[in-house]
């Protein structure tokens, strides 16, 4: 034992009163290659049974003891620029606006987003991590959505018409006139709390039928803060949405950015305040998007289904569902959303078509409104300058948007992530060449473009359409499989970088002539 080597202990080199046995004693050892360098390196237990916590760095810090956020790699320093955006954004919206709910909006959100901003900056600095900043994000959103809604909807209990925009009212009249056996699509509301608004308000109901449930409360209870419809769509979104992106599977950075973009920053908090069935709406089809990605069609159909039949832009979600390959179950997905719009739909029609089709159809595309409510887009402002162009903005729209289905359709629709993508690139394009769009309706393209790259799965395989590019990717790929250059125990010779022939045929098992040795049981 004395006159033994200690290169003859392979997989062991420590100390011999060490409590690991060894059994690999005169082991057979990989020969050593003619160009690529082996080196033996000295391994301990100690080496072998370390914290993982203890393997990574610790943060580098200043002379002062702060962080740097840019070295560490977090996403606060993001979180306090997304902050000022949307304090910005609602200082633009006290400046441009008029509208009194939107000031008061605008002057609560401009202080909670900016001292948002500076408490992101502050964790940044700190190097805080996931949990600081979500707890952040839930007082944020606090202070810019919940508690302003939750006390304009306790002042509307003395004074219906007050703190309030018509999408609210609309919705509750549409409940009381349902509840009275009255088309609420036909039916005018020349009294009650629409009188001292224009006439396109008045006799138009221009959403689905599945929103009047969230005015029938009201309708039925009467006047109370927790009968407001905007209340009841912010419970129901929090309640779908919120358990959706935490089981989306996605890692914690991006489920907070998904929380961030949906309620928390102006692209969500605004809506929470003025409607509300938007944030519900988008809710539902997160849902709806997560459910599939988890293998469970039926409920994703009967989210979105729902969806589609609260709000005509959900409806352009069906075609990227529809034309998935079979067995990811998204042609289940669409049969069963379709089925639940139609059976929501087919009533009002037989009711009365021409009531419906004006109000659902016509009038969100900008018939019987003014034009000087639709300067936000292209197709807006064309509409302003040229009165007469609406019906050929009408017909480029739709003939974009059969380009856009028929690209998709081309390039592969396969998997959730890419049913948001394409989903949400749809919807950009007809609100941009739409004769008439509301600002609120471009959350809807942001939230699914976003949750695109929430639901991607990094670890899927390439397209079909990957060899195409390999020799733009082939030096890339050259530089993360280089050999390090080690100096050779036995022959001196140092480690070459491996050609693109050689990284091609050992990612697909064939090494050409070179042979390596199979590792034989122990033992032998």
């Amino acid at each position: 034992m004395k006159d033994r080597k200690k290169s003859d202990i392979v997989g062991h080199s420590g100390p011999r009163t060490s409590p690991i046995p060894c059994h690999t004693r005169n082991a057979p050892t990989i020969p050593s290659h003619p160009t690529i360098a082996t080196a033996r390196i000295r391994v301990t237990s100690q080496d072998i049974f370390v914290h993982p916590s203890q393997m990574l760095p610790p943060a580098p810090r200043g002379n002062d003891g702060w962080v740097d956020p840019r070295r560490r790699g977090n996403g606060a320093p993001w979180d306090a620029a997304l902050y000022a955006a949307s304090s910005f954004t609602a200082l633009a919206v006290l400046w441009t606006s008029d509208g009194p709910l939107d000031l008061l909006w605008a002057r609560v959100a401009a202080v909670g987003y900016g001292l948002g901003a500076v408490a992101a900056w502050l964790l940044a600095r700190r190097g805080m991590g996931i949990r600081e900043r979500t707890i952040l994000a839930a007082v944020v959103f606090a202070v810019v959505a919940v508690v302003p809604t939750i006390v304009l909807a306790g002042a509307r209990a003395g004074s219906p018409t007050a703190h309030v925009k018509s999408d609210v009212l609309v919705v509750e009249q549409a409940a009381a006139s349902l509840l009275d056996g009255r088309n609420p699509y036909a039916a005018e509301h020349d009294d009650g709390p629409l009188a001292a608004w224009p006439g396109w308000a008045r006799e138009h109901f221009p959403y689905l039928a599945a929103t009047v449930a969230a005015g029938a409360a009201r309708a039925l209870a009467g006047p109370a803060p927790w009968t407001d419809p905007r209340l009841l769509y912010l419970a129901l979104a929090l309640a779908v949405a919120g358990p959706s992106i935490r089981w989306s599977g996605a890692p914690a950075e991006r489920r907070l950015w998904a929380i961030l973009v949906l309620f928390v920053l102006a692209t969500g908090a605004p809506l929470v305040v003025t409607s509300g069935k938007e944030i519900l709406v988008l809710g539902l089809l997160a849902a709806s998007l997560v459910a599939l990605q988890r293998g469970h069609p039926a409920l994703s159909g009967a989210a979105a289904g729902i969806a589609t039949a609260m709000h005509q832009l959900a409806w352009l979600v069906l075609p990227m569902y529809a034309f998935m390959p079979t067995r990811t179950g998204g042609r289940r997905v669409a049969a069963i959303a379709a089925s639940i719009a139609v059976s929501a739909v087919v009533p009002f029609l037989v009711w009365d078509a021409g009531a419906f089709v004006e109000d659902a159809v016509l009038f969100p595309l900008g018939f019987g409104q003014p034009d000087d409510t639709s300067a936000f887009t292209p197709g807006g402002l064309l509409t302003g300058v040229v009165p007469g162009s609406r019906s050929l903005l009408i017909a480029v729209t739709v003939l974009a948007a059969g380009v856009v289905i028929a690209v998709a359709i081309l390039r592969g629709v396969r998997t959730p992530s890419d049913v948001a993508r394409w989903t949400g690139t749809l919807l950009l394009v007809v609100l941009v060449l739409a004769p008439r769009v509301r600002l609120a309706y471009l959350a809807l393209p942001v939230n699914l473009l976003l949750w695109s790259q929430l639901l991607r799965d990094d670890r899927s395989r390439q397209s079909p359409r990957s060899e195409a590019g390999r020799r733009w990717r082939w030096p890339l790929a050259a530089f993360a499989h280089a050999e390090t250059a080690l100096p050779s125990s036995s022959s001196g010779t140092v480690a070459r970088v491996k050609s693109p022939g050689e990284i091609e045929r050992s990612s697909s098992g064939r090494t050409g002539n070179e042979t390596v040795p199979s590792a034989r049981p122990r033992g032998e």
